[in-house]
């Protein structure tokens, strides 16, 4: 309590000291054992937990390669739990003082000191809270939109409810992901459950889950972007891209739940080489609405060398509403495996003519 009460002294007093902690990225090493504290993190900071540099995932699998119905083993080498950085409280980065939507203590410190962008890296550590990494920012940014780029590698989340979520009003900050063999099991609701801009993945195993990647949480919340950062020349788009990763037992519908009704300037998602094995909810595994009009953008949906097997004979690739499906979508698919499904497009609008206007087919 002291320490942090000096810090935030620091920060309050505006002096050159306080400029150079907000530019200033901490390092937190953190030895094997169970932290049942939240680990709160103001602007930016690296995390490095026992585990940091050795996957959680076997080395030796490649999704692109494996058989239909292979599931992902853990890695042997991290030496089971009793070696792991175990983050029960989970991580939380903000940048209010005192959990104040008014006090500008911080944001001015970060406004003198030019920053425009926090980037926290997450390296070998388990994260088994109910939210494994939250942010909350002031609605208002003094020194206006941010970047905040989270990178988590050789990182596991086990039994959370949310993977990455953003409480309160982020619409001032462009919240982009980059996660790197990371390990998911158990996850309950959401992989993201905030607006992103940017996600890449690679080497991902998310297994043994009912929750989805992501799915809209209101009616208001259909987004995946929001429309409250406009005008001239914010660089506003979204671009998923997922590669070498694998996807079993999942039992929800809908994993990837997506919505262009955002005035987005662009909304591409790939997919390569990785692996959908017994992925049993109903529904489609991708649900993908698309708006006509004046500023939305036509989504670009390219799947290439991906396996998609369903043990179940009820679900589809690509499901659908025609109340919502209102215009073209660009799929591409390219040397897919498609085992088992009921179909590739279900409950899509009857003028497919439109939805299929820039789908290329390949069948070399």
């Amino acid at each position: 309590a002291a320490a942090k009460s000096a810090w935030d002294a620091r920060h309050a007093s505006g002096t050159g000291y306080a400029n150079t902690l907000a530019t200033s990225v901490p390092n937190f090493v953190l030895a094997a054992g169970t932290y049942s504290e939240q680990i709160k993190i103001n602007f930016s900071a690296n995390i490095y937990g026992a585990q940091a540099g050795i996957t959680p995932n076997d080395p030796s699998f490649v999704p692109s390669k494996a058989l239909p119905t292979a599931t992902w083993a853990a890695n042997s080498a991290r030496g089971g739990s009793t070696n792991e950085t175990v983050l029960a409280g989970g991580i939380y980065r903000t940048n209010m003082y005192a959990d104040s939507a008014t006090d500008l203590t911080y944001e001015n410190v970060l406004d003198a000191a030019g920053v425009t962008s926090y980037t926290v890296n997450i390296d070998g550590v388990k994260l088994t809270s109910a939210k494994a990494f939250a942010q909350k920012d002031l609605a208002y940014n003094v020194g206006g939109i941010r970047t905040v780029t989270v990178n988590v590698k050789n990182t596991i989340l086990s039994g959370n409810e949310y993977g990455f979520s953003a409480a309160g009003d982020p619409s001032r900050n462009y919240l982009d992901y980059n996660l790197s063999d990371v390990r998911i099991t158990g996850l309950t609701n959401r992989l993201f459950h905030c607006y992103i801009r940017k996600v890449d993945i690679t080497r991902m195993c998310f297994a043994d889950s009912t929750g989805r990647f992501w799915y809209p949480s209101n009616s208001s919340g259909n987004d995946l972007w929001w429309t409250s950062t406009g005008g001239s020349g914010v660089d506003r788009y979204l671009d998923i891209d997922i590669k070498d990763s694998a996807f079993t037992n999942l039992t929800t519908n809908y994993i990837f739940y997506l919505s262009d009704n955002s005035y987005l300037e662009g909304f591409t998602f790939d997919i390569t080489g990785s692996l959908f094995s017994k992925v049993s909810g109903n529904y489609g595994i991708f649900c993908i609405y698309s708006y006509s009009g004046n500023g939305y953008p036509t989504p670009k949906i390219t799947m290439t060398n991906n396996t998609f097997y369903s043990a179940t004979l009820q679900t589809s690739l690509f499901n659908g509403n025609p109340k919502y499906q209102l215009a073209p979508i660009n799929y591409t698919l390219n040397n897919n495996r498609i085992i088992g499904y009921k179909g590739e497009f279900q409950n899509t609008t009857t003028a497919m003519d439109a939805i299929l206007s820039g789908c290329v087919w390949n069948y070399d």
